[in-house]
């Protein structure tokens, strides 16, 4: 990975941080997470990101990646067998970082088990009535 950055004159651009155990400081400094996995039955980092208001791009093969994102709205899903539209989703967000800040605003929340508790608890009391 890193010769790949040398090679291809990315040091600017990206950094290889290698393992964290500071996980606030490490998703503090991102704009976006992308998750460009061949293989991943449940994106844990991809939660992980959200939950620090970070917008993921993620392969339509993490299992939850449909289930948390809205394509476009705060984050970007693509399809792993089209790489080329992870490549034009990262051109689209460089040429207007706006979109970044106005998905962060969109970066959805699962609620608390209390508060999906009240819900199901709220439903069932209308069903029942």
């Amino acid at each position: 990975m890193l010769d790949l950055i040398k090679k291809y004159n990315l040091s600017d651009n990206i950094l290889y941080l290698g393992y964290q155990s500071r996980m606030v400081w490490f998703y503090s400094i991102l704009d976006i997470f992308v998750i460009p996995s061949h293989w991943e039955p449940m994106g844990l980092t991809e939660l992980e990101a959200q939950a620090m208001r970070i917008p993921v791009i993620a392969s339509d093969i993490v299992g939850s990646a449909y289930e948390y994102i809205k394509d476009g709205e705060n984050g970007f899903v693509f399809s792993v067998s089209r790489p080329d539209t992870l490549k034009l989703i990262i051109e689209k967000i460089s040429n207007n970082p706006s979109i970044i800040e106005d998905m962060k605003k969109k970066v959805f929340f699962p609620p608390r088990i209390e508060e999906e508790a009240f819900m199901v608890e709220s439903i069932y009391r209308k069903c029942s009535s």
